[in-house]
């Protein structure tokens, strides 16, 4: 009698065991030109995957797919989500789930270096450059009194605002923490943090899989909190 006791027991809790989750990820991250990012992200995902599932205890692995098959397999369900830079919006949130974001990859405001600017609010009645190729300008025309110039080059931009040209220019997160301290330094700043939510997530089918979406939050807010999140950052140059 007692081990029938002991054998329902011991199913029941391999029934009940979550996981494993499998998440689909294309390494090149097409659309996006991360340009020499691009592994360090691949390994910062991996790793903040590996870390999510050891504080949810929930195992999470990775499967590799072109990025032309991602999210055919995410419908056929081969996986339960996938990592990708796919934005929220109404076309697309009747299909599908969206995370937090895992890395925020919108533009920040790069600034002189001596500059008192914390904000965009800053700079009111300035000279703003930005890109003509995204929408970056968006955030700019939001505030009436910034005057506003289009590059078709960012690094002219940046050179603009270092010869005194321009008060400042949005350029994307990751190109200003690669370009700004390597070409920049002591000369230029990011003044400050991503300045609008585009970034990589974790995507599952809307109403499918909900138990991984709030692991993945609840985990990746975890990690934040404990600071483990900026030593992983740190680890893979990846801000």
């Amino acid at each position: 009698m007692r081990f029938l006791i002991l054998l329902v027991l011991l199913v029941g809790c391999s029934l009940s065991k979550e996981g494993p989750y499998s998440v689909g990820r294309d390494q090149t991250w097409f659309p996006l030109n991360l340009g020499q990012k691009t592994a360090n992200i691949t390994a910062f995902s991996t790793a903040l995957l590996q870390e999510i599932g050891k504080e949810e205890n929930v195992p999470i692995t990775i499967m590799n797919v072109s990025w032309d098959q991602l999210f055919q397999g995410l419908s056929e369900q081969r996986y339960a989500g996938v990592l990708s830079s796919l934005p929220p919006s109404i076309v697309n949130d009747d299909k599908f789930s969206f995370s937090d974001p895992f890395l925020f990859l919108g533009p920040v405001l790069v600034v002189p270096q001596k500059s008192d600017v914390h904000s965009l609010s800053d700079m009111s009645g300035k000279l703003v450059g930005t890109s003509q190729y995204d929408d970056s300008v968006l955030i700019l025309q939001k505030n009436s009194s910034i005057m506003i110039e289009l590059y078709s080059n960012l690094t002219s931009a940046l050179d603009d605002v270092a010869r005194g040209k321009i008060d400042g220019v949005l350029i994307p997160n990751l190109e200003a923490q690669t370009i700004v301290p390597n070409l920049y330094s002591g000369i230029l700043k990011i003044a400050t943090p991503p300045l609008n939510e585009k970034g990589l997530r974790l995507i599952t089918i809307k109403g499918e899989n909900e138990k991984l979406m709030a692991h993945f939050n609840k985990g990746l807010g975890k990690l934040r909190s404990k600071s483990r999140y900026s030593a992983l950052s740190e680890k893979f140059s990846v801000y």
